[in-house]
């Protein structure tokens, strides 16, 4: 029986929640253990302290820590006398394995490319399939059956507290039609992002049928939502960089439905159930796609997609994938959406 767990998980929002089955099961088949997560900050960290899935978490990003805050690292996770060290799909494997070296850990887990000169304990071959599985092939190597597939984030009472307030504020309530929108995608990866007038063009429809809208985003992204909204008329409540990642997700929570790319807050829509419509171009869905029900992913259909990888982090630089898919196939499937939402019938 393991006692004490070492989980690298220093990734962003997105790939956090995709963890998050993982970490439930490892959670439920080692209740008394010591959990320790590393993190890429405390956003990413308030998501697995409400789902209290760890018991201590940890900073971790490679390029930023001093050589000092290095050894530190390395000194306290061997005095922890780590049973197991686990690597997370997508962590940098080679640093992984040198890491769990250093640090003496009994038992190691992790995803080989091939080239691992200091290999797992258990290594495991990704194959493709979405990273929700692609993690979860980290339980079974462990012998945990019956795993957890729930990506739900269990909000705490203060976030919730705050949605209902901010809902009663703006005169809303439980069975208003509320639409959740976000459309940024972070800066570095800009072309994964629908073109900004075609957001602002079908916020202008939405909004003539009387739809509440919340505009999301995070710091740096207020001039996203500023733009599309500027001039428009209707019920538009901008929420960006405004919020805590946590009262974020629990106004995503309370909206009918949550539209956007591949980003970080669409993940978050899903892990607290709200339905979504997601535009997808350069990413491949059945692999970073939201997961969970009542998802309606519109992929471009350019001949070129998907084309992300590593190596091209910033795009082709000609983003067409993303400017082909128009306004209207949006909102065709934002009305299907919202009629079945009216019928109980969710698509």
């Amino acid at each position: 029986m393991y006692q004490r767990i070492l989980i690298l998980a220093h990734h962003g929002i997105g790939d956090v929640l995709m963890i998050l089955p993982l970490l439930k099961s490892i959670r439920k088949k080692y209740p008394k253990a010591k959990i320790i997560i590393t993190v890429k900050s405390t956003v990413e960290q308030s998501i697995l302290q409400d789902t209290r899935v760890g018991d201590e978490y940890l900073y971790l990003a490679p390029s930023k820590l001093s050589w000092i805050e290095r050894i530190q690292l390395i000194s306290k996770l061997r005095r922890e006398g780590i049973d197991l060290a686990i690597s997370t799909y997508g962590i940098n494997k080679r640093l992984s394995s040198i890491l769990f070296t250093l640090i003496s850990a009994k038992s190691t887990v992790g995803f080989t490319n091939g080239r691992i000169r200091i290999p797992f304990d258990i290594e495991l071959t990704p194959t493709g399939e979405h990273k929700v599985k692609e993690n979860l092939k980290i339980a079974g190597s462990l012998g945990i059956k019956g795993f957890n597939v729930d990506n739900e984030w269990q909000l705490n009472s203060e976030d919730i507290d705050f949605a209902e307030n901010l809902f009663h504020e703006h005169g809303l309530t439980s069975d208003s039609t509320v639409i959740g929108v976000h459309p940024g995608c972070g800066e570095i990866e800009k072309h994964k992002r629908w073109p900004l007038d075609h957001f602002r063009n079908l916020i202008s429809i939405v909004a003539n049928y009387d739809y509440p809208i919340f505009t999301f985003g995070g710091p740096g992204e207020e001039y996203l939502t500023n733009y599309i909204i500027k001039g428009q008329k209707g019920r538009l409540i901008n929420m960006a960089g405004i919020l805590s990642l946590g009262q974020t997700a629990a106004l995503i929570k309370k909206c009918a439905i949550m539209l956007g790319g591949d980003s970080g807050l669409i993940h978050v829509a899903t892990s607290v159930k709200t339905p979504v419509i997601a535009i997808f171009g350069p990413t491949d869905p059945s692999i970073t796609g939201p997961y969970g029900e009542h998802v309606r992913i519109i992929q471009s259909e350019q001949e070129c997609c998907p084309c992300y990888s590593k190596k091209m982090l910033t795009g082709c630089k000609n983003p067409i994938c993303m400017q082909s898919v128009s306004v209207d196939t949006v909102w065709q499937i934002f009305q299907k959406q919202v009629q079945a939402l009216i019928q109980n019938l969710v698509i």
